[in-house]
């Protein structure tokens, strides 16, 4: 891992990009339709439907555990993105992979434990942040998923709690002894309207 490119790279706020893509979806009218989030399904909008599952993780993360982790696209390596925040002064970056359980709709066939075996194709990533979103409607128990045999860092799943809700579950590490559960909320669509002629 080429931890001395990170430092050069174009960090964003996941709060600030999640409440701009709510205000577009909201002025492009995407709302109405039955599955509007589909729209970010299609290969041509990949990279920002990636980017919003990204900011959705590290906005939720960032909440469970009281820090502003910021990310960064990175797909030179086995991963997808680079993560920061700060700590007791400086800063510390790890490597981010994202996975998706997709909905029954689209891929009957999988299911969450399939998604987390895959990743043992991961043989040399003890840095390694994986996050899974959970885009389907599941009753997951964390003493049920088989995390072994991976060489991973950490594993988180997260995903909505109830459909076109606000509110989002967050389930890890699931590598580490034990699994916390944390609900966090996505922000608000005028969060920054008040500071939108000030400093970025």
């Amino acid at each position: 891992m080429k931890k001395s490119e990170w430092a050069s790279l174009k960090y964003m706020d996941p709060t600030k990009l999640l409440v701009g893509m709510n205000e577009l979806f909201d002025a492009s009218g995407i709302r109405k339709y039955r599955n509007p989030s589909d729209i970010l399904l299609d290969r041509r909008v990949r990279e920002i439907a990636e980017d919003r599952r990204c900011a959705i993780f590290c906005h939720g993360a960032g909440q469970a555990l009281g820090t502003k982790i910021l990310f960064a696209p990175y797909e030179s390596a086995d991963y997808d993105y680079v993560g920061a925040y700060q700590q007791n002064g400086s800063v510390q970056m790890f490597p981010i992979q994202l996975k998706q359980v997709v909905p029954d709709r689209l891929n009957s066939s999988t299911c969450v434990q399939h998604e987390i075996s895959k990743l043992k194709k991961y043989t040399d990533a003890k840095d390694l942040v994986v996050a899974v979103h959970i885009n389907r409607k599941v009753h997951i128990k964390p003493e049920d998923i088989d995390s072994s045999g991976l060489k991973i860092k950490e594993l988180w799943l997260y995903g909505e709690l109830r459909e076109d809700s606000n509110t989002w579950l967050l389930l890890g590490n699931l590598m580490a002894a034990g699994c916390n559960a944390y609900t966090f909320q996505l922000p608000p669509h005028n969060s920054f309207k008040a500071d939108a002629s000030g400093a970025a």
